[in-house]
């Protein structure tokens, strides 16, 4: 069939949730019309519908697919938004390994950084501000466990972390909180006091 009847029936396919038999219609529409300006959409549509139905693999190799093919394409700032979304969806709960939370917030960066104008860039620092708070909550977590062992200066080391690289997330004053106790226990009064005046002047 003509190209504008192909992209119309993979369209109405993906509208009536028959995303298998779309997916088939859009890699027609690549193959065939490659060099028509169909092919990118084909691609695009292809790479949303495999993030839609949750095919995390799929979705990062016809992400990787469209910006190796269609590198000054107006939609590269959309496609690094879907990576981002792909990698932020998979982030564990706390207690479980951050691989996925760190890649999410590269990408996120990385879209602040290109595309600063991009209708994607304020959804990214939002989405920046949720991750922080997932791995400050990971240190926390951490602190909380040496702390349960005694394991002060580990604890110590965590909690750090937490003022210097997370101090804007909701974890900033347990942290304080826990260091002016540790110190204390430590025997470290003028450590402890510094750390009480930080917790006061930050939250009375």
């Amino acid at each position: 069939p003509p190209l504008n009847i192909l992209y119309k029936a993979a369209f109405q396919l993906y509208e009536k949730g028959e995303w298998k038999r779309s997916v088939e219609f859009f890699q027609r529409v690549e193959t065939r019309y490659s060099f028509s300006e169909w092919s990118p959409r084909a691609t695009l549509m292809i790479m949303y519908i495999y993030y839609e139905i949750g095919e995390r693999i799929k979705t990062l190799e016809y992400a990787k697919k469209f910006k190796k093919l269609y590198p000054k394409n107006k939609n590269l700032d959309y496609v690094e938004f879907i990576i981002g979304l792909t990698f932020y969806e998979e982030i564990n709960v706390i207690s479980r390994d951050q691989t996925n939370s760190e890649a999410a917030l590269n990408q996120f960066k990385k879209i602040i950084k290109l595309y600063p104008n991009s209708i994607y860039a304020d959804e990214a620092k939002l989405k920046i501000d949720l991750i922080n708070e997932q791995l400050a909550g990971k240190q926390m977590y951490i602190a909380r466990y040496y702390m349960n062992n005694s394991k002060w200066i580990a604890a110590i080391k965590r909690l750090d972390i937490i003022i210097n690289e997370y101090k804007t997330t909701i974890y900033t004053k347990e942290a304080l909180h826990r260091l002016v106790e540790i110190y204390y226990r430590l025997g470290n009064i003028k450590e402890s006091r510094k750390y009480a005046a930080l917790l006061g002047y930050n939250f009375n």
